[in-house]
């Protein structure tokens, strides 16, 4: 938004994706398209991707949803897991299949999905949340040297610890 790039915003709660845009376009001037909805849902990394090109191309995909969960495995419910399966894999997938499908040689396109530094090492009850960034992880790096000579640059970042509500909600 401070490089006036318009967005689209997506995640589960639409009142906090409306304050967001509303201080975004605010302070940058720019157009905040707002879409909630669940990734974690079979159709919805498909209903994003449709809403969120009708209007304009989509030229910067950012991969960010995903949610964790730092119990022992043997505590975790099985269908939490499945879920986190979907939101922090399937998801980047099916909206990197459908970036790639939409991307044209002009004007370059680029593709950042969020990993963690736990796709780096192990960490004992974390084990499915650390195994989906590893996925994160590879699969990006295969798609940076994959997409390069199609024009869409591919990054992977793997941050720390960031001050979101991570811990509170997973």
């Amino acid at each position: 938004a401070r490089r006036g790039a318009d967005l689209v915003l997506t995640a589960r709660r639409a009142d906090a994706l409306a304050t967001l845009a509303a201080e975004l376009t605010a302070a940058h001037s720019v157009t905040v398209d707002v879409i909630a909805l669940d990734l974690a849902t079979a159709d919805g990394p498909a209903a994003l991707w449709q809403q969120a090109t009708a209007a304009r191309p989509v030229t910067i995909l950012i991969n960010n949803a995903g949610f964790g969960q730092f119990r022992a495995f043997a505590d975790v419910d099985g269908a939490r897991d499945a879920e986190l399966i979907a939101l922090n894999v399937a998801a980047p997938v099916a909206l990197a299949h459908a970036f790639v499908a939409a991307a044209t040689a002009t004007p370059r396109h680029y593709l950042l999905n969020v990993a963690s530094m736990v796709a780096w090492q192990a960490i004992p009850n974390f084990a499915t949340y650390g195994a989906s960034k590893v996925f994160v992880r590879n699969f990006s790096e295969s798609l940076h040297y994959e997409l390069a000579p199609r024009g869409i640059g591919v990054t992977c970042l793997c941050p720390g610890g960031t001050r979101t509500e991570f811990h509170e909600i997973g």
